[in-house]
């Protein structure tokens, strides 16, 4: 089953910004923002008596995948489908690279 009809089945839409409570102008900030506060929401440590957290979190994050990759993102925006073949959604991902992603490293300037 696709990533999509994942979202369809745990989130009640398709849509991968409605997802994240968002709309298809959001920035990358507005994403990364919103993706962190819906992960909370669904995160299996903070949702035990969902059945499906785990999945939901999984779900989540290959959906925050997309949408944080500019040609992903313009794909599905441009076409409503989304690259299941692409190397973004991989399980071979490097996850030092995904959580800078999520966190970038804070500098003496962001202070």
């Amino acid at each position: 089953m696709g990533l999509l009809e994942r979202c369809k089945e745990l989130f009640n839409t398709s849509n991968l910004y409605e997802v994240l409570g968002i709309n298809k102008e959001a920035t990358e900030a507005d994403i990364r923002r919103s993706y962190y506060k819906v992960s909370l929401k669904v995160h299996p440590d903070r949702a035990p008596d969902d059945q499906q957290a785990t999945e939901k979190f999984q779900v989540l994050g290959k959906l925050y995948s997309v949408l944080s990759d500019q040609e992903q993102r313009a794909v599905y925006d441009e076409q409503g489908v989304v690259d299941e073949e692409s190397d973004v959604l991989s399980k071979d991902r490097c996850w030092e690279e995904y959580w800078r992603l999520l966190f970038p490293k804070v500098t003496m300037q962001d202070i």
